[in-house]
């Protein structure tokens, strides 16, 4: 992808979805935004009666990421770049044209996704989930058990604007991890990941 400036990274990045079936590669679809927002670890300070302070520790917060897109479909659902996210939201079906999905659809079943989003200047790879070659600089935030839980459209600008919201628990039911973080700084390589159902 090659990123001109590994010093600081710019808006330049990949981003890669799975959502159990097909890997979906949508940096081109897509505009500079939040991204990541990791959960809080926040703590509470209690006093105790030798005059003290206990600390409380409150468990992580969520993790959201936010994306911005100028999709100009709904997106067909097995394609590995698609033209929209509206029918992975509703858990559509329809792998051609022309595509349609409704906002309730009995048999759907809420999937979780896998994101991967990567910086590097590495000018070969082209996968949020590809190996790094050594002398390359890279950062990678693996995340899993991630919910699609926002769609919204808006046309103010006069140009047309998804905004996209995906909900990580801080851990899954099982307690298992959900968010990696990763780098290499040219003295390594990274490796490829698959699509793993823990990070």
């Amino acid at each position: 992808m090659a990123n001109p400036t590994p010093g600081a990274w710019s808006e330049v990045c990949l981003v890669t979805l799975w959502d159990g079936t097909t890997t979906m590669e949508i940096a081109s679809w897509l505009r500079p935004a939040d991204l990541i927002q990791s959960g809080d670890r926040e703590v509470t300070f209690e006093p105790s009666l030798a005059g003290g302070r206990i600390d409380l520790h409150e468990p992580e917060e969520d993790t959201e990421i936010t994306i911005e897109g100028r999709f100009i479909g709904i997106g067909d659902t097995d394609d590995t770049s698609p033209d929209g996210m509206v029918s992975h939201f509703y858990d559509g079906t329809d792998s051609s044209a022309p595509y349609s999905v409704d906002n309730y659809f009995a048999a759907a079943v809420r999937k979780t996704f896998n994101i991967w989003i990567l910086w590097s200047d590495d000018s070969t790879v082209a996968s949020g989930t590809g190996a790094i070659v050594s002398g390359a600089n890279a950062m990678r935030a693996r995340c899993v058990a991630a919910r699609f839980v926002s769609c919204k459209q808006s046309f103010s600008d006069g140009k047309q604007l998804w905004t996209l919201k995906f909900r990580i628990p801080a851990r899954t039911k099982s307690g298992a991890k959900t968010i990696t973080w990763e780098s290499t700084d040219g003295t390594a390589a990274m490796t490829s990941l698959g699509t793993l159902t823990s990070t």
